[in-house]
């Protein structure tokens, strides 16, 4: 199993991800979507299927931009989750 930061958990927890209301904020950084950002919200929705396959995610969206490589790796884990997913922009 690799190690993984504390940090980066703390952080991938307190900005992301309120997994009790199935809920992921992406925006909250000053680079918009980058590469962290894209996987810790592709780990939210992993950890939230996982948990129920049946109940529906919401994601609120609030972001200038980054970059499109990422932007678009979210919305393909979007696309084939099995849960519902809503977009709030």
């Amino acid at each position: 199993m690799a190690k993984v930061a504390k940090e980066s958990i703390d952080r991938f927890f307190d900005n992301h991800l309120h997994i009790e209301t199935r809920t992921v904020y992406i925006g909250d950084g000053p680079d918009g979507i980058d590469d962290e950002t894209s996987r810790d919200v592709i780990k939210a929705f992993h950890l939230m299927q996982a948990a129920d396959k049946e109940k529906p995610i919401m994601v609120y969206i609030n972001s200038f931009g980054g970059c499109t490589f990422n932007g678009m790796a979210i919305y393909d884990v979007m696309k084939h989750c099995p849960c519902q997913i809503t977009a709030y922009v």
